[in-house]
């Protein structure tokens, strides 16, 4: 049984029965086995997520901003304004981090593109 309606209407789902993916201003919660969009939500301020998940809450990191996110609900927790000046971020907790060595390649290429193309 893969699919929360295949293991019965009663079983409610859990952390584990989900994935999580951050794109531009919106993070998404969408069931591991199907895809099937579980929620999304959009940053009020920031863009490009990284995104840890600490147990019962899902830490969503941009440049300037750090917030909380309930990982099975999607509601938003808490907002703090965590830098003046942006940058790459990580994240690390004692049940997950970020790699901040990615998205500073990632970073380096959006660069080297945006170079490119004002010629």
């Amino acid at each position: 049984m893969n699919t929360l309606a295949e293991r019965g209407s009663t079983q409610e789902r859990t952390v584990e029965d989900l994935v999580f993916i951050g794109v531009g201003k919106d993070v998404q919660a969408r069931d591991r086995y199907t895809g099937e969009l579980a929620w999304e939500w959009r940053m009020p301020k920031g863009r490009s997520p990284i995104i840890v998940l600490d147990g019962d809450r899902l830490i969503v990191i941009t440049g300037q901003h750090g917030y909380c996110v309930d990982p099975l609900y999607g509601q938003q927790v808490w907002h703090q304004r965590i830098s003046r000046w942006g940058g790459i971020p990580s994240v690390a907790t004692s049940r997950g981090n970020s790699n901040s060595s990615v998205q500073a390649q990632i970073a380096a290429m959006q660069a080297a593109a945006a170079a490119a193309a004002a010629g």
